[in-house]
């Protein structure tokens, strides 16, 4: 994605219909909420989010994104730009049996040498890809636990339900 990147891609079936899958994830806000790396997300328009990450060393970076390219129930491709770092990814939705299979690609390139040097240093003690596997198992709970309590609630269960009891 940008010159000398650093790049993770992750992959979790969750069980849950994509568009469910995609409406969750397609609400920024929700993130501050499952990765512990991001402090807050403000939603500036259809396209634009400002973003406050942790970083290493106690920092905050803020940044704003833009989403590129959306397509509902199956992707989003989008792309931040910072004085010191360049960052982007996808992340697709594929149908798999009756759940979902999402696929996230994220990359980052920061401009400074020497933070750039350290930055592959923390990668390579997990840093950020630890965090986003913690906050991915986190929405993938709570999204599974969102769907099964929808399921539960709904006519056709409440009507099997009433005639078995």
């Amino acid at each position: 994605m940008f010159a000398d990147t650093i790049s993770f891609k992750k992959t979790l079936y969750i069980d849950a219909p994509a568009a469910i899958v995609f409406d969750f994830w397609s609400d920024f806000r929700n993130f501050p909420k499952f990765v512990w790396l991001i402090e807050r997300v403000d939603i500036i328009d259809d396209t634009k989010s400002r973003w406050i990450i942790k970083a290493p060393l106690g920092k905050k970076v803020e940044f704003k994104s833009e989403i590129k390219e959306l397509v509902p129930s199956e992707s989003i491709i989008w792309e931040s730009r910072h004085y010191a770092v360049d960052s982007g990814g996808n992340i697709k939705f594929t149908e798999s049996g009756r759940g979902t299979r999402v696929q996230l690609l994220f990359s980052y390139s920061i401009k400074a040498h020497w933070v750039h040097r350290l930055a592959k240093v923390m990668n390579r003690l997990g840093f950020p890809s630890a965090s986003f596997d913690d906050g991915l198992r986190k929405i993938k709970r709570q999204i599974e636990r969102d769907q099964s309590k929808t399921q539960k609630n709904s006519p056709r269960s409440i009507r099997a339900n009433n005639h078995n009891g």
